[in-house]
């Protein structure tokens, strides 16, 4: 398997997680612990993901990744430890948006598939 395609399934995983977090009640940290580590595992593969050297492709990964960045910091802005103790209610509208952009995340890393270097997937 690929380093974008495993990419593109633990962010299908994120997402499928994520719904199901916002759909419990209960203290948003143990809700959290479980997307937030799948988030942070697609952050290190796309950090993983060898390219040839092409400006297109170096300047569409630093999206994804600036986007990935955002997302867990969305994630972190609701935990109890860097605000106010919030409720999942109080926290679904943050967390529907991070939802909302999974799909144009894994649209993204299919088109970065052209620019994986073959010879960065033989040294893994």
């Amino acid at each position: 398997m690929s380093t974008p395609t495993l990419a593109r399934a633990l962010l299908r995983d994120f997402e499928t997680q994520l719904v199901d977090a916002t759909l419990d009640e209960g203290p948003i940290e143990d809700l959290l612990s479980f997307p937030r580590f799948t988030l942070t595992r697609v952050i290190k593969t796309v950090d993983a993901i060898a390219l040839v050297n092409h400006t297109a492709a170096i300047t569409h990964i630093g999206e994804v990744q600036s986007h990935l960045a955002q997302m867990l910091q969305a994630i972190d802005s609701v935990l109890p430890r860097q605000a106010a103790e919030l409720t999942m209610h109080q926290a679904r509208p943050k967390l529907a948006g991070i939802v909302a952009d999974v799909p144009q995340l894994i649209d993204w890393l299919q088109q970065l598939d052209p620019f994986v270097s073959s010879f960065g997937e033989l040294w893994k």
